[in-house]
């Protein structure tokens, strides 16, 4: 459970129509900075707070409609699995957290310089890390379907070279017999 307590309070409607208010604010924590959240009408505001500690949540919902956003574009899978290759993931921890409990993950730096995405170079999207590994998900079971195209044509070639193979020890066999017998006379 969360170190200090943390409270949500929800303003479904108010002044303007389809307009939400989510604030967040802590009991008796010094070293927490909120901002809050206006949404109107699927437009946010980001909302940013830190604390010295987990956030704990039911769950994570992000906005993804395609209507909320512009210069769609298809990515190259072959690239980002490249890109995602030489991407450092190493295990660290948080310099502010007492129990110096240990992390995995990129430094934000490298997910920018190697990926392009991180929008300051000091914290990285979840929802593009998430974007990143569906990318590298779909390229696996792109590369899974080649492959097992590829290893069941094999083994229908192998099937026909073991048949060739036999039909070809069976004529030897013959060829073999009517020598002996051709010997023998």
């Amino acid at each position: 459970s969360p170190a200090h307590p943390m409270h949500v309070t929800k303003n479904w409607g108010g002044p303007g129509a389809g307009r939400s208010i989510i604030g967040v604010y802590g009991g008796n924590v010094p070293d927490l900075n909120y901002h809050f959240m206006t949404m109107y009408h699927g437009t946010s505001v980001q909302m940013k707070f830190y604390a010295d500690g987990w956030i704990y949540a039911g769950g994570y919902v992000y906005q993804s409609d395609r209507d909320l956003k512009e210069n769609i574009r298809v990515v190259d899978g072959t690239d980002i699995c490249a890109r995602l290759e030489a991407l450092p993931v190493t295990k660290w921890n948080l310099k502010a957290d007492k129990k110096q409990a240990d992390r995995v993950g990129p430094m934000a730096q490298d997910v920018q310089s190697i990926l392009g995405i991180a929008s300051d170079g000091k914290s990285v999207s979840l929802p593009d890390l998430q974007g990143v590994t569906l990318i590298a998900l779909k390229e696996v079971i792109k590369k899974n379907r080649e492959l097992s195209t590829t290893a069941n044509d094999l083994r229908k070639r192998v099937g026909e070279q073991a048949k060739k193979i036999q039909g070809l020890e069976t004529l030897v066999g013959q060829l073999a017999e009517r020598m002996a017998k051709l010997e023998a006379k």
